[in-house]
């Protein structure tokens, strides 16, 4: 990426107490910020001298987009996190004004602030730029994919520890293919859940179940689980289970979504393991499979494991998921039982009731989605897992969310600083 021509443009805005502009000249590209003090027009009025601090911001833009300098009141001091935050702050991409030497540019830093979900200000953006150059190669990855949506994985590999600094290659800052990069930039899998199959299964066989599972559904919701069952079997089991859930299940059980498909066989198998019983990988009648596993699941339920689940969704993490919408129609709540659980299955149809043994070891949270007036009536039953991922949220018989349910999730969900997968 370089600018067409030598010379400059520029652009200086007032923002309450900052003027800021952007300059170009060949292969370098300077974002100019004027910052005046608080009391600045008192010292106007006083005709006092003002002193204006002067930030200067450079880019080469000669190959990808490198820092290169940084100057404060025309001397250039150390590239740090703390002097590039103070001298981004009250900066935006989306204010600058855009000129056909710049626009590139400025495309990228866009890029880069909604990608860090920082919508109003360059300064987390571009710390986490200096400490992960990886970003820009994610940048022209997806603009030469044309695949230019935000890579919102990334802010939550590098909270994970996951992303290496200081690497611009994609392989060796995510350790992942590039194959896999269109899946995660499409939001199918998580980042997380991609490098835990990989290191636990390997790169090969992790690489080969993803893909498989992206394959199978597109949804997002099971393809993290579905990864990570299909990558603890052999190659010709991964096969066979292909062809049961796309087209056997359809066929011959009526069965017609994949995604649908998947969530009765891993309650299927999960129930059978709960209750120390053998499974089949693809039986043949997979719903009264299902459905006699749920019931015997709820005879086995010991008063132990009662007991736990009870003292589980007591823990303020838990307990503290229950919410009420500011306009008082909608309500979320949280199980208080095991046989809240069992209450909830039976009365929209699915088999949420099996979910007691997830709870118990904390790798999911079951709530319910009410309407306030009638708040003992089932309407959707939610699971939040331990990414913050509200994964799944299916009425009665797994119909999906209505748009009006979905608006009340948006607002559980940032109220309760979870993430919604739609």
């Amino acid at each position: 990426m370089s600018v067409n021509g030598p010379g400059i443009w520029g652009t200086c805005i007032g923002d309450g107490d900052i003027l800021y502009g952007i300059e170009a000249d060949g292969d370098t590209v300077s974002l100019v910020k004027e910052e005046l003090p608080n009391a600045w027009v008192g010292m106007v009025k006083e005709s006092k001298p003002i002193p204006v601090r002067r930030s200067v911001i450079t880019f080469d833009v000669s190959r990808g987009l490198h820092l290169v300098k940084l100057e404060v009141d025309g001397r250039e001091v150390n590239l740090t996190q703390t002097n590039l935050g103070r001298a981004a702050s009250k900066l935006s991409a989306r204010r600058f004004k855009k000129e056909p030497a710049t626009e590139r540019f400025l495309e990228e830093l866009s890029w880069f602030q909604e990608t860090c979900m920082s919508p109003s200000s360059l300064a987390a953006p571009l710390k986490m730029f200096l400490k992960y150059p990886v970003l820009d190669s994610l940048y022209e990855w997806a603009k030469r994919a044309d695949r230019l949506k935000p890579a919102y994985f990334f802010a939550r590999a590098v909270e994970g520890g996951a992303v290496e600094e200081g690497e611009r290659s994609i392989r060796k800052a995510l350790g992942l293919s590039m194959p896999l990069l269109e899946h995660l930039f499409a939001g199918r899998i998580s980042f997380v859940t991609a490098k835990r199959v990989i290191r636990q299964y390997g790169k090969e066989v992790g690489q080969e179940a993803i893909r498989l599972a992206c394959e199978i559904t597109p949804s997002s919701r099971v393809v993290g689980d579905l990864s990570l069952f299909l990558a603890g079997r052999n190659p010709a089991e991964r096969r066979r289970l292909k062809a049961y859930l796309t087209e056997e299940v359809c066929i011959y059980q009526g069965i017609e979504d994949p995604a649908a498909a998947w969530r009765l066989l891993a309650d299927y198998i999960s129930m059978s393991k709960e209750m120390g019983v053998e499974y089949e990988l693809c039986p043949k009648s997979l719903k009264l499979r299902h459905d006699l596993a749920a019931r015997n699941l709820k005879l086995v339920l010991q008063e132990e494991e009662r007991r736990k689940f009870t003292e589980k969704v007591s823990e303020p993490g838990y307990a503290g998921l229950t919410w009420t919408s500011r306009n008082g129609q909608w309500a979320v709540i949280v199980p208080t039982e095991a046989g809240d659980l069992v209450r909830e299955g039976a009365e929209l149809s699915h088999c949420v009731g099996s979910y007691v043994s997830y709870i118990v070891n904390g790798s999911k949270k079951i709530c319910f989605l009410r309407r306030t007036e009638h708040i003992e009536k089932p309407l959707l039953t939610l699971t939040v897992n331990n990414e913050g991922h509200c994964s799944t949220y299916l009425g009665f018989d797994n119909r999906e969310a209505t748009q009006e349910e979905r608006a009340a999730l948006r607002e559980w969900t940032k109220a309760r600083h979870l993430i919604l997968d739609e």
